[in-house]
Formats: structure tokens, sequence, C-alpha cells
């Protein structure tokens, strides 16, 4: 065989000679083969059309992805005899199982550490290029941070509204003009840089009749920038916010069902008509 094999015609009839030689050796050669690693006896290809190739049991690895370095992949043909291969010198290639990977203690995810990080160099004052003025407030942020979870903010600063980004001088940040029918209200301003940079926002607080009209003003100036800006899920916290603070009273529902109806807030325009309904008295 060690003469013969690779003179041998490419045939389907050699080909079944061939697998009836490799069975026999599977089940009578033992270890005996291990002297003959280095001749080529072992046909190494997919199917009987493949130009045929023979390999010595030395060049053949099981494992292997590729043929390289003199070195190749078991075929199709060698795979069922891979205990007769191995006892006649093939290889098999193996990789190491990896060891653990070290990572931060804090392990934070990815998009966390993002938010993390912008937040962090908001607490510090570092690096902000834009502010908001608004009811006698400064509130500053970073364009990159509200042009990338606003969309609102990335046709803004990209080119589209640059005319409402003032420069200030060396001293000051450019400031976001904010026309009056955008945004009024420092409170809802301030709440959607909050949620930009946490995702929340901190609910307005009262204590007396005065102080709820007014957080309920604040809310709905909040439900209707969000919308403007397209932040959904910002308007719907605040719809939430107005729900769960027991807001809407029976003097002020035809009010809120006037922003509802506005920013079209379909939950909310529901529950007030239906509280109207409810409360024919």
């Amino acid at each position: 065989m060690t003469d013969v094999s690779p003179n041998r015609p490419q045939s389907y009839i050699v080909l079944e000679d061939i697998k009836k030689v490799y069975n026999w050796l599977m089940s009578n050669a033992g270890g005996q083969l291990e002297s003959l690693a280095k001749h080529r006896l072992w046909l190494n290809v997919d199917s009987a059309q493949d130009d045929w190739t023979w390999h010595a049991a030395d060049e053949l690895v099981f494992g292997l992805a590729y043929d390289t370095g003199g070195r190749f992949v078991v075929r199709s043909l060698l795979l069922p005899y891979r205990i007769l291969l191995l006892g006649a010198g093939a290889h098999e290639y193996r990789v190491a199982s990896l060891p653990t990977l070290t990572s931060s203690a804090t392990n934070i995810p990815h998009p966390e550490m993002v938010r993390s990080g912008w937040s962090k160099l908001r607490e510090t004052r570092q690096l902000f290029d834009i502010c908001f003025k608004v009811q006698g407030r400064e509130i500053p942020a970073h364009r990159g941070m509200l042009a990338a979870m606003i969309p609102h903010f990335e046709t803004a600063f990209a080119g589209s509204f640059r005319e409402s980004v003032v420069s200030g001088d060396d001293t000051e940040l450019p400031v976001y003009r904010l026309p009056k029918q955008e945004a009024e209200s420092a409170f809802a301003v301030q709440s959607v840089v909050d949620y930009v940079y946490t995702g929340t926002f901190s609910r307005p607080t009262f204590s007396n009749l005065d102080e709820a009209d007014t957080a309920l003003e604040e809310l709905l100036d909040l439900m209707s920038l969000s919308k403007l800006w397209d932040i959904p899920e910002l308007a719907n916290g605040a719809v939430k916010a107005i729900v769960d603070l027991e807001l809407i009273r029976f003097d002020n529902c035809d009010e809120v069902l006037e922003h509802a109806e506005a920013c079209q807030m379909t939950a909310l325009i529901t529950l007030c008509q239906r509280t109207k309904e409810q409360n024919r008295w």
C-alpha cells in the first residue's frame, strides 16, 4: 500500500476499495501503523469528485481550520477514522481554555459607563460647550451628549439650526437660543438636561395649593417641551408624574385636557375625558 496508493487512478471503485482497507485497519491494525507516520497512505478528500490528495498521518491535524505550515485539515473521507489516524501519527489541535479575564471592580455595562462618564464631566463642570439661559438661570451641557440622545439637537448642532446658537465671549459658553414657543420654563429645560445625563428627572415637590399649581404648570411645560423635542419617554414621564402626584383636580381638568390635546398625549386626553364624565356634579 505504501508504494501504490498515490499512484492509483481516481475512481469510485478504487475509493470503495480504499475505504475497505481503512475499515480493516480500524479493526486490526491496533497501534502498528506509527512507524508509517511519514508515508502518504491517507486519501484526504471530501468526495470522490475532488482532486485526490494523499498525505502522511504526520501531516494531518484534527481541529485545524486551514491548511498551513505543512499541516493539513482532515477532510470528510478520513473523519470516521479519527482513532486509527491518531494512532498512526496524526495530530489533534487543541486550544487551551481562556483564563478568567480581569475586569474593572465595578464591571459597569458599556452603555452605563458612557452615561456615567458624561455625568461625571457634568458634575465636575468640565468640557461644557453649550448652555441654556432661561428664567434667569444658566444650565450648562455638552453638545455631544445632547446630540447623541436627542435628535432635535443632532439636527440643531449639525447645521440646520446653527443660528440658534449664540456665541459668547472667551469667558462664556455659547448659548442655545430658546424661542419662547419652545421653552419658557427653567424646570422643563433642566429636566431635559437631567434626563439626557441620568435617564430620569426630579419631580417637583409642593406643600400647599399654590405650590401644587406651580408643579402642575412645570410638568405640563415639560410634557410640551419633550413632545416638541421628540423625547417620548420624558413626555410620558411628565404625564405619569402629574397623575402620581394627583395634580389633576376638578377645577383644572379642562386646562390639563387642553394641554394634552395640544401635545397629542392620547393617554392623558383619555384620563381627563373620563375624569370629567365621572364627576358631573
